[in-house]
């Protein structure tokens, strides 16, 4: 049985594979995603935010609108058709 921990590790790595899928399918989505806010380090902004303020970015793709939130207590992407 797996870890919360290794689970967190595939989630993760599923999210970044994800995000660089979108980048190489759309390379103007690299402007949101520099190196100063790239996925990898995107996770580490949530402890810097305020507990009353949450980050939220619209994306379009396709047919498929893609949310992506921040608190300081979690990240999440909802993705709708």
């Amino acid at each position: 049985m797996q870890t919360l921990q290794e689970k967190k590790a595939i989630v993760e790595k599923e999210y970044l594979n994800y995000i660089n899928s979108l980048i190489k399918k759309y390379p103007d989505l690299s402007l949101y995603f520099a190196k100063s806010v790239n996925p990898e380090q995107f996770k580490n902004y949530k402890n810097k935010l305020p507990k009353d303020v949450a980050a939220v970015l619209y994306l379009i793709n396709d047919a498929q609108l893609l949310i992506f939130t921040v608190t300081n207590e979690k990240i999440g992407i909802k993705i709708t058709e």
